[in-house]
């Protein structure tokens, strides 16, 4: 049986590249039954092997790539409290906010940037759009959240 692999919506791989992925971990998978991170590492590292190039084996480089994606989960781990009126209980929400500034940069933003700058709100609108489509998709085949995507589908 022949597969064919793609790449995810939104990711930074190439159709090409998520078929080697794709082929590579299925051969993973046919010999021991499921698969972990830490086996992808241990047959990239062989230079010879097809995942090799997807990964970054300078380690100063992968040190300062790591503590960059450090960064990014801190930004991303904090809520602050809001209390929207003087009757209604405070609710967490998101602190920080990942969107494109000065042009084409990226950097994070407050709650209070996104609802006040109308182009960070539709950036952050349009990017939860794009993650309600993506979880449509991926729970598509579950009757029992078959209403939930079939109203994602129609927005």
């Amino acid at each position: 049986m022949s597969k064919t692999f793609v790449a995810v919506k939104g990711s930074h791989l190439t159709d090409a590249q998520a078929q080697v992925i794709g082929e590579e971990t299925a051969a993973i998978l046919d010999a021991s039954g499921s698969i972990t991170p830490r086996m992808v590492v241990d047959i990239a590292s062989k230079k010879n092997t097809r995942l090799h190039g997807f990964f970054e084996w300078d380690d100063a480089e992968a040190a300062d790539k790591h503590r960059l994606e450090q960064a990014r989960y801190l930004m991303r781990s904090i809520e602050v409290y809001y209390t929207l009126e003087q009757t209604e209980e405070a609710k967490p929400l998101r602190a920080l906010y990942n969107v494109v500034v000065d042009g084409e940069d990226r950097g994070y933003v407050s709650l209070d940037e996104v609802i006040s700058n109308e182009g960070y709100r539709e950036q952050v609108i349009e990017k939860a759009q794009k993650e309600m489509r993506g979880w449509a998709g991926k729970y598509r085949q579950y009757k029992e959240l078959s209403p939930i995507v079939e109203v994602i589908d129609k927005m």
